[in-house]
């Protein structure tokens, strides 16, 4: 269970507080501390490039959710439509968000390519 280490990890800093602990569908949409990390990152990407938001955000669907692009027939012509990361359940973006940043096992896209690029800590947009 990959998120079992986020969560005992979170339990152990919320230790004599009350909490409120959420059981949700794996299927929900993603959350927004999710689509705020991807933008975050997806901006310092931008900042350290040179390389406009859109253009990284763009280029991370097509490379990243490929099987999910549509085709759309206008005026005759079929046109690939990319599709919204709004559509993506919570566990499809922290797979997304994974092939991008990466994790502990792997080193992800960004990784990979600009070694020098800090990646922002997602703890610091995953609490309320």
């Amino acid at each position: 269970m990959p998120n079992r280490k986020i969560f005992e990890t979170d339990i152990k800093k919320a230790e004599g507080k009350e909490v409120l602990i959420e059981l949700a569908n794996a299927n929900k949409i993603r959350s927004m501390q999710q689509n705020a990390y991807y933008w975050v990152v997806v901006n310092k990407l931008a900042g350290a490039s040179g390389t406009e938001e859109w253009k990284w955000h763009n280029f991370f669907k097509f490379t990243f959710l490929h099987d999910k692009i549509k085709k759309m027939k206008i005026n005759d012509e079929w046109l690939a439509v990319l599709p919204s990361t709004t559509e993506l359940s919570i566990s499809e973006m922290a797979d997304y968000l994974t092939k991008i940043v990466g994790d502990a096992k792997k080193p992800g896209w960004i990784r990979e390519r600009f070694s020098q690029f800090i990646i922002p800590n997602p703890e610091d947009y995953y609490k309320n």
